[in-house]
C-alpha cells in the first residue's frame, strides 16, 4: 500500500512536472493557467498510486465521476481534461516502475558529485546567458527579472557547493566547463546584439526549463535527507522563476 510519505513524494514530484510540460501537450488551449490543469493531474497520478494493479479503462468511469462530483480550481468538463487525467496516470505509473527498478540504497556521499554536478554546470551556463542577456534593451521590469534570475542562480551555485562542502565531496574533478559548451555560449553571446528580446528570453526559457528537468531526474535518486530537501527547494523556486521568464518573454515590450 502507498504511505502518506510516498503520495507526498510522488505529488511534489508530479506536480513539479506538470507545472512545466502542460502548457506543451496538444489538448492545452492558450491563455489558460496551470490550474485549471492541475486537478486532472492529481486525479490521474493519485489514481495510479491507489490503483497500481488497474489499467486505465477499469478506472476510467469512476475517473469521470469523481471529475463531475469534486470541487476543483478547474472549470473544465471531463471531455477537455480526459487525455491530461490519462496523461497523468500513464506518467507516474512509468515513474513508479523506474524507482522499483532502482537499488533501494541510498547514494553513497562519494557518487554525490555525479548528482550534483549537472546543476551546478547548469546553473553557471544559464548565469553567464543571463550576464549576457543584460546588454539587450528591454524595459524595466523585464531587467528586474534578469537580474533576479541572477542573484537566485548565483545563490543556487553557492548552495550546492555548500552541500558538497558539507559532505565532504568536491565538484572540483568535473567542475571544468567543456570547450564546446565554451564556444557555444561564445557563439550565444556575440549574436545576442543581434536579436530581438524575445528571441534572447526564449533561449534562456529553454536552457532554464532544461534545468529544472535536470533538477527532477536528480530528485528521482534516492539522495541523502538533506541533499533532497534543499534540491527540492531549489526545484520548486526555479519553476516559480520559470513562469516570470515566460511572462517577461510574452509581455517584455509592453
Amino acid at each position: 500500500m502507498t504511505t502518506d510519505h510516498q503520495m507526498l513524494i510522488v505529488s511534489e514530484q508530479e506536480n513539479a512536472y506538470w507545472h512545466i510540460q502542460f502548457a506543451q501537450e496538444p489538448y492545452y488551449v492558450a491563455g489558460r493557467g496551470y490550474d485549471q490543469y492541475k486537478p486532472a493531474y492529481e486525479l490521474g497520478w493519485m489514481a495510479a498510486l491507489q490503483h497500481p494493479d488497474a489499467g486505465f479503462a477499469e478506472l476510467v468511469q469512476e475517473l469521470e465521476m469523481q471529475w463531475g462530483t469534486q470541487t476543483t480550481t478547474s472549470l473544465l468538463p471531463w471531455r477537455e481534461v480526459r487525455q491530461a487525467v490519462k496523461d497523468a496516470w500513464m506518467h507516474a505509473r512509468a515513474q513508479m516502475h523506474n524507482s522499483q527498478s532502482i537499488s533501494l540504497t541510498v547514494i553513497p556521499v562519494r557518487d554525490l558529485p555525479t548528482v550534483l554536478y549537472p546543476l551546478h554546470k547548469g546553473c553557471q551556463t544559464l548565469l553567464r546567458d543571463l550576464w549576457s542577456m543584460r546588454s539587450v534593451p528591454v524595459n524595466d521590469f523585464a531587467q528586474q527579472v534578469i537580474e533576479r534570475h541572477i542573484d537566485l542562480l548565483q545563490r543556487f551555485i553557492q548552495v550546492l557547493g555548500a552541500l558538497c562542502h558539507n559532505n565532504k565531496v568536491s565538484l572540483s574533478r568535473v567542475s571544468h566547463w567543456p570547450q564546446r559548451l565554451y564556444v557555444g555560449w561564445m557563439t550565444f553571446r556575440s549574436r545576442l546584439s543581434e536579436w530581438t528580446p524575445a528571441e534572447a528570453f526564449e533561449v534562456c526559457e529553454r536552457r532554464e526549463r532544461s534545468l529544472l528537468f535536470a533538477y527532477h531526474r536528480a530528485l528521482r535518486k534516492n539522495l541523502p535527507v538533506d541533499v533532497r530537501i534543499l534540491l527540492a527547494q531549489q526545484a520548486k523556486t526555479l519553476q516559480l522563476n520559470l513562469e516570470k521568464l515566460v511572462w517577461v518573454r510574452h509581455n517584455w515590450s509592453l
